[in-house]
């Protein structure tokens, strides 16, 4: 069983999230980000990581034109936390100060983030990882 889909607007943007198969975790990210998309990011993927080992990461961020400090720190936060449950992350983006923003964290993430100049890029790495099997959590093993 996978974790359903969701989606959250405001006057400003949306974000989409979605898990084609059980242990990929796909975003949309439209507009400003605020601290209310940042949580239900971490959500999704704390329900994503509640049934799986590890997780891969598929975010098309190129509509992404600015974010709040606390939504930065809401997504940096839990990056840290579960970076070693991160298979792989993939993330399409065109504004420079998201650009800036995902390479530093994927210094803190010890190089787990490929950033994408394109969704085209982006699409082909969907087709590659859905092919793979999840990596399912042990019976009775709690993180």
């Amino acid at each position: 069983m996978g974790v359903s889909p969701s989606r959250l607007e405001h006057e400003e943007g949306y974000i989409r999230l979605s898990s084609p198969q059980p242990h990929i975790f796909v975003s949309e990210v439209v507009g400003f980000v605020r601290a209310e998309e940042a949580q239900a990011f971490v959500d999704f993927g704390n329900a994503i990581l509640g049934q799986h080992e590890s997780l891969l990461g598929v975010h098309d961020w190129t509509a992404v034109m600015g974010y709040t400090n606390e939504a930065r720190l809401i997504v940096m936060d839990w990056s840290l936390r579960t970076a070693a449950r991160l298979q792989e992350v993939h993330i399409a983006l065109h504004s420079p100060m998201v650009r800036m923003a995902v390479a530093v964290a994927n210094i803190a993430l010890r190089g787990r983030i490929t950033i994408h100049e394109s969704t085209d890029s982006l699409d082909l790495v969907l087709r590659r990882v859905s092919e793979r099997p999840p990596a399912r959590k042990p019976d009775g093993v709690r993180r």
